[in-house]
């Protein structure tokens, strides 16, 4: 399926056509399911600009020197498709958007073309134009469906569920465990307030939140274990990250087995956030990444909900940073629950 659908890709379009310096701006877009079906979308969507869409059916578009001749004759071959979606621009930047089964395959630069005899306002015209590959550039929005903050949000929230669960059994087992996490997550505004109390609270906000994919928690106000874990990374370099994922090691105390049953998937951010040097033990590359899977995620959330003071990104790395995000947030969650288990057994 691909990434971007008609109606995003129709965004993008117009956002660049309006910003473009040429009369006729060419796009290009791999499209893995039926291009017609998706053609068909992507001109209703487009309605309102000059907009051509075709299917590029025929072997071509892979001569750097020949691809804007490409361009034309497939102008020329759908002649009825660009009346119809041209109109009559008078004036107006106008758009084609090529749809493909692969990337374009070769560099391109702006050149003049030569349209033909019958198109819309610019008969026989000399332009200069290029053609702009979408595949992985066209855009979104933090707070658009393609992040799919609300996932992200609840998968956050269940595995706070689990940690609450597993720090509050190892310290009633044995509070040693839960000095050192204890002395990094606690603040001057706890006052005399003591784990066992954090604990308390964090747990009575955690049932709280009345919609688990609302769930949005607040590094500033601290009153959720998520926003503790999430501060303590956004305050931590990455060497001292790895003190601080010894410390939670030590509080969540998982046995070596489990982890090597259940391995938590390391997002991308957690690898790079890895300690210079050294190995580390299993408990505390557990510690690390979940600490930076907490922060990362609900540091997106939060700017999901205040989407319009970000800039826009790429589709396909929203896609891809939210399901990394996700994918580890599920599977930490899946090795606390088979620890509660075995040790509650």
């Amino acid at each position: 399926m691909t990434q971007v659908t008609p109606e995003r890709l129709a965004e993008t379009v117009r956002r660049l056509t309006d910003e473009s310096d040429f009369d006729v701006t060419a796009f290009w877009m791999r499209v893995d399911e039926d291009r017609s079906s998706y053609g068909a979308a992507l001109r209703v969507a487009l309605a309102d600009v000059p907009a051509a869409v075709f299917v590029v059916r025929e072997p071509s578009f892979d001569n750097a020197n020949t691809v804007l001749m490409d361009l034309v004759t497939v102008i020329e071959a759908n002649r009825a498709d660009c009346l119809a979606g041209l109109g009559n621009p008078a004036g107006q930047r106008c758009a084609i958007v090529l749809l493909a089964r692969n990337e374009l395959s070769v560099p391109q630069a702006s050149s003049p073309v030569t349209l033909p005899e019958w198109f819309p306002d610019r008969e026989g015209m000399s332009v200069y134009t290029s053609i702009q590959d979408l595949t992985w550039t066209a855009d979104a929005p933090l707070d658009g469906p393609e992040l799919l903050a609300s996932d992200l949000s609840a998968a956050a929230y269940a595995l706070q569920s689990q940690l609450l669960r597993q720090l509050e059994r190892v310290h009633q087992s044995d509070h040693r465990h839960s000095n050192g996490l204890f002395s990094l997550l606690r603040r001057e505004s706890d006052g005399d307030l003591k784990y066992d109390d954090l604990l308390a609270q964090w747990k009575v906000s955690h049932q709280s939140v009345q919609s688990e994919t609302a769930f949005r928690p607040s590094v500033r106000n601290g009153a959720s274990l998520v926003a503790r874990l999430w501060g303590l990374s956004q305050a931590t370099t990455p060497d001292r990250l790895a003190r601080a994922a010894k410390q939670f090691a030590s509080a969540l105390d998982l046995d070596v087995g489990i982890l090597e049953r259940f391995p938590p998937a390391e997002p991308l951010l957690a690898v790079l956030a890895q300690p210079s040097g050294g190995s580390e033990a299993a408990g505390q590359a557990f510690g690390r990444i979940t600490l930076v899977a907490v922060a990362a995620s609900a540091r997106l959330i939060t700017t999901a909900a205040h989407a319009d003071d970000y800039p826009r990104y790429p589709v396909a790395l929203l896609r891809a940073v939210s399901f990394d995000l996700r994918r580890s947030l599920r599977s930490l969650a899946v090795t606390l629950d088979r620890a509660y288990d075995d040790a509650t057994g």
